[in-house]
């Protein structure tokens, strides 16, 4: 019977992260953390540059601010998230290109001016970083300018990601696993 306690005290005090975090849309549809006190340059670049980052987690939010607390790719047989390595002038990112289908990587340069806003990532999506703690960073990603189909909301295309810093061995790994370079003009025809 105190066994039975323990195990229950534990599974409901035993709560994940998620459920911390409401967002909302801006007049043109792009979405934030509600209350988000922003990153500054030297975080980004003392935690985050330099470092590649595994999606661990992708949740899509809702047009009402909610999320959903399973993650997205457990829905979809041979679909999953992207990771990305960022450097000190470029962006790289590592994903399943499904069209060929083959592991996929692709490059973008970058400044970041603001770490506070949206940042353009490879595939032509776009990133905003709302937390950076020890290995463990906490993102939106949007459809940044990518043209939807007619019909779609910009507002139903945004995803909460947790994501873990990635060990030199792990980027290695990726580099050498993730070998067709993909580039968003040539695959796209834009």
């Amino acid at each position: 019977m105190y066994l039975l306690f323990i195990v229950c005290l534990c599974t409901m005090g035993c709560e994940d992260s998620l459920g911390t975090y409401q967002f909302t849309f801006d007049a043109d549809g792009k979405c934030y953390l509600v209350g988000m006190t922003s990153i500054s340059q030297d975080v980004f670049e003392e935690k985050v540059q330099g470092y590649g980052w595994r999606t661990v987690a992708t949740h899509k939010i809702h047009s009402d601010g909610t999320y959903d607390k399973e993650d997205f790719y457990d829905l979809y047989v041979g679909a999953s998230s992207s990771s990305y390595y960022f450097g000190e002038t470029h962006i790289k990112e590592y994903f399943p290109y499904t069209a060929k289908p083959v592991l996929a990587y692709a490059l973008c340069p970058y400044e970041i001016q603001d770490p506070t806003d949206y940042f353009p990532l490879p595939t032509g999506d776009e990133m905003l970083i709302i937390e950076v703690k020890g290995t463990e960073m906490h993102a939106i990603v949007g459809p940044g300018n990518k043209t939807l189909l007619p019909g779609y909301d910009k507002r139903d295309n945004y995803f909460y990601l947790r994501l873990e810093r990635m060990t030199a061995e792990e980027i290695v790994a990726k580099d050498e696993k993730y070998d067709y370079h993909w580039e968003y003009e040539k695959e796209l025809g834009q």
